[in-house]
C-alpha cells in the first residue's frame, strides 16, 4: 500500500498505541472530534498531512508531546483499558516460545477471573517437540460450564507460529497412518474442544476453510465429532481475548516493543527493573509472612491493602516475591503475576492512575493492581474506587510512611531486614574482609538499601572497618565519582535538615495529613547564604536522577531515615547559634520551622 494511504485498522492502532481517545485524537490530530470516528468506519479517508502525521507518530509516539505543547493544553490520554490493548499485528511478532507464554497467561488470568482451579492448567515449555496434538489445555470439574473464551470444562490448544494453511490444519490433527492423535481424541470424546490457535490473521471465510478441513481430517479418521467442539483461532482471536485481561495486554505489549503511555506495567516489568535486576534474590525470613498476608487478601476482588515500612528496608522487593512464583513454583502454584499491574505514584501522575483504575473496575477486569510510593490520600481514592459493585480489582499500595497509631486490619507493616538480608546482599556485591563486612552490616542497621548503594560505590582504599559513619554516609549519596561532590553534598543535607523539599511549582500544595507545606528550595538556599535558588535546583534534580532523593509527587525527600538524620546532624553542629535561632525561634517560615524541628527531634 502507498504510505501516504492507511487502512482503517491501522488509523485505530496507531491510536491506540499513543494512548488517545477518537475525540482527542481529532482534537489534537485535526479534522475535529468526530475525524477518527469516520476515518476508523472507512466512510471517509483521512488527508495526505493526517496520514503523514499518523506515520510520524507511528515511528517516534514521543513526538505526541511536541503537539500538545507545555502549556498544559494537551489532551488528557485514555490511560485506562485501551492503553492495554493489542491487536493481530503484535500477536503476529511472538515467536513460538512467546506464544506458548501467552497461552499460559491468558489460561491463568482466565482461570483467576473466573474461580477456576489452577491446577487443571498445562502448557508445554516447547511446542515444537512431538506432543500428541496438545500444546496447551485447562480442565476443571466444579464451578462454571465454560467462559466467554474457554466453550467448555475441557479445552486443549494447538499452537502454531507463523500462518497455517487449510492442509496444514487438517494433518495436526491426524498421524501419519491415518489415525486421530492420541490426546486429541481423548479429549474430543470426553466432550471438550480442539482449538488450533495461529499468529497470522485471517478474514471470516478463511477461518471457516480451516476448522472445516480439521472436521473433515477427524470424520475421515474415524471419530465423531460435533462441529462446535474445534475452532480455528487467528491472531486477532488472540488479541481479543488478550484485551479482556489487561495484565496480561501490558505483557503482550511489553514484549513487542509497543508498550505505550500507561502508568501501570506487568509483574515481568516490574521484576526487571533496574532496582531488582542488579542483584539476586537473598532469602528472606520476613517473605512467608508478607506472602501468605498478601494472598490471601488479593485473592479476593474489591479487598484493599496497604504495606508501609521505612524508606530502604525492601518493601517492594518482599511484594513483588511475595506476589510471583516461588523458586521451586510451577504453574498450578498461587503466584500472582499474571494479574498483576504495576505502577509507582511518584513516576506517573495520580490522574492517571486513578483514571486507569477507574477503568478496570468499570469493566469488571480482574486485576491486582499494585501502586508503589503511594500517598494516604491516593490510597483512599483508590481503595473507593475498587470497592465498587462492578468492580472485579484488588488493590494493594506501598509507601514508606508509617501511619501514627495503631495500623489497621488491611495494613502490613515491614520491619528492618535482618541480619543476614544485609550479609547475602553484601557478599553478593563485594569480596570484604570479614570485619569490613561486620562494619558494614553494623551501619546499615537492617536497611538493606543503604548497605546495597555503598557496597556498589565504595572503592577507597581505606577498608571499611576503619571509615567513619560521615565517610559512609558521603559514599551513599556521592557515588564513586562526583562530578560536584561538594555542592551535591551540600544539596543533601539541606534537603535533609528541611525533611521535605518542594521541587514542582505548586508551593501550598498538601501530602495528605502527614506533611503540610513543604519547604521552598529559596528559603534553603537563603538561610545557606552559598547557594543560589538556581544552583540549588540544578544540585537537588541531579541527586534525584541519581536517586539519592525521593520523588513524592512535587516534592523531594531524603531516604533512608539514618542517612538523612546523619546529614542533619551534620547541619546542626556546624551552623551558628544565631542561625538555630533563626529557624527554630520564629524568623523561618513556620513550614521550614515546623518540620526541622521535627528532624531534629528524630
Amino acid at each position: 500500500m502507498n504510505e501516504l494511504e492507511m487502512t482503517p485498522e491501522e488509523i485505530r492502532d496507531i491510536r491506540v498505541s499513543l494512548g488517545l481517545t477518537q475525540v482527542e485524537a481529532g482534537d489534537l490530530l485535526g479534522g475535529g472530534p468526530r475525524a477518527f470516528t469516520k476515518y476508523e468506519a472507512g466512510t471517509v479517508k483521512p488527508s495526505t498531512s493526517t496520514v503523514r502525521l499518523l506515520r510520524l507518530l507511528e515511528a517516534d509516539p514521543g513526538r505526541i508531546s511536541v503537539l500538545g505543547g507545555d502549556s498544559g493544553n494537551q489532551p488528557s490520554r485514555a490511560f485506562g483499558v485501551e492503553a492495554f490493548e493489542v491487536n493481530g499485528r503484535q500477536v503476529g511478532i511472538l515467536n513460538a516460545h512467546q506464544l506458548g507464554m501467552l497461552l499460559r497467561r491468558l489460561l491463568l488470568a482466565e482461570a483467576r477471573t473466573h474461580g477456576l482451579p489452577v491446577d487443571g492448567i498445562h502448557v508445554a515449555d516447547n511446542i515444537h517437540t512431538p506432543d500428541a496434538g496438545e500444546d496447551g489445555r485447562i480442565q476443571w470439574t466444579e464451578g462454571p460450564e465454560r467462559t466467554r473464551m474457554l466453550p467448555s470444562r475441557l479445552c486443549q490448544f494447538q499452537l502454531k507460529s507463523g500462518p497455517v494453511s487449510p492442509s496444514m490444519a487438517a494433518k495436526d490433527v491426524t498421524t501419519s497412518d491415518g489415525g486421530v492423535k492420541e490426546m486429541v481424541q481423548g479429549a474430543l470424546s470426553s466432550g471438550g474442544h480442539y482449538i488450533l490457535i495461529c499468529t497470522a490473521s485471517f478474514t471470516q471465510r478463511e477461518i471457516q476453510r480451516r476448522k472445516d478441513a480439521i472436521l473433515t481430517s477427524l470424520r475421515k479418521a474415524g471419530l465423531a465429532v460435533e462441529e462446535d467442539q474445534v475452532a480455528f483461532w487467528d491472531a486477532d482471536q488472540v488479541a481479543s481475548w488478550t484485551n479482556s485481561h489487561p495484565s496480561v495486554g501490558a505483557w503482550v505489549r511489553e514484549t513487542t516493543q509497543s508498550a505505550g503511555p500507561e502508568p501501570f506495567r506487568s509483574w515481568d516489568h516490574w521484576s526487571g527493573r533496574s532496582e531488582h535486576d542488579l542483584h539476586g534474590w537473598v532469602d528472606d525470613e520476613r517473605l512467608p509472612s508478607i506472602r501468605g498476608w498478601l494472598r490471601d487478601r488479593l485473592s479476593l476482588p474489591r479487598s484493599a491493602s496497604r504495606v508501609v515500612g521505612l524508606s530502604g528496608i525492601g518493601k517492594t522487593r518482599l511484594a513483588l516475591e511475595a506476589l510471583g512464583p516461588g523458586e521451586d513454583s510451577a504453574v498450578n502454584d498461587s503466584s500472582m503475576r499474571e494479574i498483576v499491574l504495576y505502577a509507582i505514584e511518584s513516576e506517573a501522575s495520580t490522574e492517571r492512575i486513578v483514571e486507569a483504575v477507574e477503568r478496570f473496575a468499570d469493566i469488571g477486569a480482574r486485576v491486582v493492581v499494585v501502586v508503589d510510593d503511594c500517598s494516604p490520600d491516593t490510597h483512599r481514592k483508590l481503595s473507593g474506587i475498587v470497592a465498587r459493585a462492578t468492580s472485579r480489582s484488588s488493590l494493594l499500595t506501598i509507601d514508606y510512611e508509617i501511619p501514627p497509631g495503631t495500623l489497621g486490619d488491611d495494613t502490613y507493616l515491614i520491619e528492618e531486614a535482618p541480619p543476614k538480608v544485609i550479609q547475602g546482599i553484601i557478599e553478593q556485591q563485594l569480596t570484604l574482609e570479614p570485619e569490613d563486612k561486620r562494619r558494614l552490616e553494623r551501619f546499615s542497621m537492617g536497611f538493606p538499601g543503604m548497605a546495597l548503594r555503598i557496597a556498589r560505590a565504595w572503592q577507597s582504599r581505606l577498608p571499611v572497618a576503619q571509615a567513619t559513619d560521615d565517610e559512609l554516609v558521603d559514599v551513599f549519596v556521592l557515588g564513586r565519582t562526583p562530578r560536584n561532590g561538594t555542592e551535591l553534598l551540600r544539596a543533601a543535607t539541606l534537603v535533609a535538615t528541611a525533611g521535605l523539599v518542594q521541587v514542582e511549582p505548586s508551593p501550598f500544595q498538601v501530602i495528605g495529613d502527614v506533611y503540610g507545606r513543604a519547604v521552598q528550595l529559596g528559603e534553603l538556599a537563603e538561610i545557606d547564604g552559598r547557594v543560589t535558588a538556581d544552583e540549588l535546583y540544578s544540585d537537588v534534580q541531579e541527586l534525584l536522577e541519581r536517586g539519592v532523593l525521593q520523588r513524592r509527587g512535587g516534592f523531594a525527600v531524603l531516604q533512608p531515615r539514618p542517612i538523612a538524620l546523619n546529614l542533619a546532624g551534620r547541619r546542626w553542629r556546624h551552623w551558628a547559634p544565631e542561625k538555630l535561632d533563626h529557624i527554630l525561634g520564629g524568623g523561618a517560615s513556620p513550614t521550614l520551622k515546623d518540620l526541622a524541628s521535627r528532624q531534629l527531634a528524630l
